[in-house]
């Protein structure tokens, strides 16, 4: 068994646009971004204090659709969306003692696919009050992660973390709209069963100015 630990961080920028189409209530979407991710790494392997940090580049784009409309107190978002993910290569070596060889360890370049469609459901219990649930769709048409570990004794290839396949993920929170409209906040929970399994959470702010 070997146990280890690390810290994974993110900063970028990205350019996001929300177009109105002639017909109420359906709108375009659309945003790239880029940046540098950050993996620091430690674990005992073998007698050898195994660790690596470093740095390597990631880009995305988005486009996608929805259309709103309302009953009653209740607002339906319909949507679809495609999602693209890339992240440059990654390698670093692991040092050797009399014993235990080193080793360079390779992980290749990553460029995923995803598409995603639903339904959000919310409900107007206020003029700042709406709870909302939600259930999405999502297919992974291209999501898998290959490397390769060298040392004196050849080259192996490392398990692959392939995440194709379906998912479907259940929503559900609060989202809160002081009455001017320029604060909004959003407490929520999502939880996924198919080749994602798990839950998270996010909590958000936004000010309009």
């Amino acid at each position: 068994d070997v146990r280890g630990q690390g810290s994974h961080n993110y900063a970028g920028n990205g350019i996001f646009t929300d177009y109105a189409l002639p017909v109420e209530g359906w709108r375009l979407t659309a945003y790239v971004k880029g940046g540098s991710l950050n993996n620091d790494f430690s674990a005992h392997i073998s007698g050898v204090d195994a660790g690596y940090d470093t740095d390597s580049a990631y880009w995305g784009a988005h486009l996608g659709t929805h259309y709103d409309f309302d009953v009653a107190s209740f607002r339906t978002r319909l949507f679809l969306s495609y999602f693209y993910d890339g992240r440059e290569s990654e390698s670093y070596n692991i040092a050797g003692t009399a014993d235990v060889g080193g080793a360079h360890i390779k992980y290749d370049s990553l460029n995923a696919h995803r598409v995603q469609a639903g339904g959000m459901f919310e409900y107007k219990m206020s003029d700042t009050l709406r709870p909302y649930l939600g259930l999405t769709f999502e297919q992974i048409i291209s999501a898998e992660a290959e490397g390769t570990a060298t040392d004196a004794l050849g080259t192996m290839k490392l398990n692959s973390s392939d995440l194709e396949g379906s998912t479907g993920i259940l929503s559900a929170g609060w989202t809160y709209v002081n009455e001017p409209g320029t604060f909004s906040c959003e407490f929520g929970l999502n939880g996924y069963a198919g080749t994602r399994n798990g839950v998270s959470g996010q909590i958000q702010g936004t000010w309009k100015f």
